[in-house]
C-alpha cells in the first residue's frame, strides 16, 4: 500500500499548508517538537507578546490580538516563507486553531501541537485526566456558573479543568462554586507553570475565594458527587417552596415533554415560583441555561436554595417582574410560562424574541387564562396544541386505597410555523 503524504512526513508535509499553527509548550523555551524548521523559514509570525522572543530575526511579527485582525493578516500573507501562528499548548484545545481552520480550511492550515497547560497541571497534581470535563472561561460573561454547568453534572463526582482569563480567575471560580455547593469541593491551582513564579496549591473553596493568583493559571476542580442524579417529575416535597406553591409533578413532566429541550440553548421560566421546572430541565440538559424569573423575594430565595440542593449551575435566578425583567436576558429557544401566564402584555413581550423553531409552553388553571393564551397566539404564526392534564393520587380510604383528584390544568404548547 502506497504511503500517503501524511504517513510519510506528518501533517505539515501532507497538506502543502501555507499557514502553520504551532503550539508552544507550557514553560518550554521553544516551539513544539518538529516545528523549529518551519518557524525558522517563516515570513510572518502572529503571536502574543510573551512569545515574541521565538520570532526569527528578520521575520515580520504581528500581535495575535485582536484575533480578527490577526486572521486577516495571516490569510492575506503570500510569502516569502509561510505564515506561522504561535499558540500556547495544543492550538486545537480551546485555542486559535479552530478559528484558523474555520476561516481558511484544512487545505491551507496545518497544526503542530505541544503539551497543554492542563496536561502539565494534571501531571503536577497527580490527577488522571482521561475522564475529566473541560471548560474555558475566556471571553465569557460575568455569570460563571452557567459556563461551568456542562462540567458539573448532578449526582456524579466532580472532576473538571477550567481555563481562566484575567476577568475570571481562580478566586471568582471558587466564589461561584461556594455559592452553589460548598460541600467538599477542592480547587487545585497551577500558577505560572514552568515559569519563575510556578506554584502548585490546593484549597477549600472559601480559601481560594479570598486569595489572588498569578494571571497565568490553570484550575482543576475535584470532589465527590453533588446533589441527586437528574430526574423529572420529582415529588413536590423535594423542593423548597413558598407554602407549597409549585407546579405539580404530573404537570411538570408533561411541560418538560412539550418543551422538547435540545442539547443546549436558553430557557426562560417566567413566574418560576420554586424553580422546579428549571431545576429539572437543567438536570436533564447540562448545556442549558435556564433563567428563572420570579418577582417575589421569598420565592427567588427558594429558587437559589433549590439550585444548590439539586446542583444545577445552569440555572440563573432573576429577581424581577416580567415583562420588564426579561429585557436584559439573552433571547430564548424555549419558554415556560407558569405563574401569571395570562397576564396582559406578557405574550407581546415574549413572542417576538422567541426564535424560529422555538417552543413556548404555558399552563392555565382556569378557562379564562386558557382563552387569553389562545387569543394571544392568534395571527402570530404559531401552531398551538392544548392538553388537559387530569390526575388523581391514591389515599387511604376505609382500609383500602381511594383516589383523590387534583385540579385539572391546561397545558398550551406553541411552536412557530415554518417560513413559507
Amino acid at each position: 500500500m502506497k504511503a500517503t503524504g501524511m504517513e510519510r512526513g506528518g501533517a505539515a508535509a501532507a497538506t502543502g499548508a501555507e499557514i502553520f499553527v504551532v503550539g508552544v509548550g507550557v514553560g518550554d523555551p521553544g516551539p513544539a517538537p518538529g516545528a523549529g524548521e518551519i518557524l525558522a523559514r517563516a515570513g510572518l509570525v502572529a503571536a502574543a507578546e510573551r512569545f515574541r522572543p521565538l520570532v526569527p530575526p528578520g521575520c515580520r511579527w504581528v500581535p495575535v490580538a485582536p484575533v480578527a485582525a490577526a486572521l486577516e493578516r495571516v490569510g492575506a500573507w503570500r510569502g516569502p516563507g509561510p505564515a506561522v501562528v504561535l499558540a500556547s499548548g495544543d492550538p486545537l484545545f480551546f485555542g486559535i486553531g479552530r478559528r484558523l481552520l474555520e476561516a481558511f480550511g484544512p487545505g491551507r492550515v496545518a497544526v503542530i501541537p505541544a503539551v497543554t497547560s492542563i496536561q502539565r497541571a494534571c501531571a503536577a497534581f497527580r490527577i488522571p485526566w482521561d475522564d475529566m470535563a473541560f471548560v474555558s472561561l475566556h471571553g465569557r460573561g460575568d455569570d460563571i456558573l452557567p459556563a461551568l454547568a456542562p462540567a458539573l453534572l448532578p449526582g456524579r463526582p466532580v472532576k473538571a479543568a477550567v481555563l481562566t482569563d484575567a476577568g475570571h480567575g481562580p478566586e471568582r471560580v471558587a466564589a461561584a462554586l461556594a455559592e452553589l455547593a460548598p460541600r467538599d469541593l477542592r480547587l487545585h491551582v497551577a500558577e505560572d507553570l514552568g515559569g519563575p513564579g510556578e506554584r502548585l496549591s490546593s484549597f477549600a473553596l472559601e480559601e481560594a475565594a479570598a486569595r489572588r493568583f498569578h494571571p497565568l493559571n490553570v484550575v482543576l476542580v475535584t470532589g465527590p458527587a453533588q446533589g441527586p442524579p437528574p430526574a423529572f417529575g420529582r415529588a413536590e416535597a423535594a423542593y423548597a417552596t413558598d407554602g407549597g406553591l409549585i407546579t405539580k409533578r404530573e404537570v411538570r413532566a408533561v411541560v418538560l415533554a412539550f418543551l422538547e429541550l435540545a442539547g443546549a440553548g436558553v430557557l426562560w421560566d417566567v413566574g418560576a415560583g420554586s424553580g422546579a421546572v428549571s431545576v429539572e430541565a437543567c438536570g436533564l440538559v447540562p448545556g442549558l441555561r435556564a433563567f428563572a424569573v420570579e418577582r417575589d423575594p421569598r420565592r427567588i430565595e427558594h429558587v437559589r436554595r433549590n439550585r444548590a440542593r439539586f446542583f444545577v449551575p445552569g440555572l440563573v435566578p432573576v429577581a424581577g417582574e416580567a415583562p420588564a425583567a426579561l429585557a436584559g436576558l439573552p433571547d430564548p429557544d424555549r419558554v415556560f410560562l407558569g405563574g401569571g401566564a395570562g397576564r396582559p402584555g406578557l405574550l407581546d413581550a415574549v413572542l417576538p424574541r422567541l426564535g424560529r423553531g422555538g417552543r413556548l409552553v404555558a399552563t392555565a388553571a382556569t378557562l379564562e387564562t386558557l382563552h387569553r393564551l389562545l387569543e394571544g397566539f392568534s395571527g402570530r404564526g404559531f401552531r398551538t396544541e392544548v392538553t388537559e392534564v387530569q390526575a388523581a393520587r391514591g389515599r387511604a380510604l376505609g382500609g383500602g386505597t381511594g383516589l383523590s383528584g387534583l385540579n385539572p390544568v391546561f397545558v398550551v404548547a406553541a411552536r412557530r410555523e415554518p417560513a413559507a
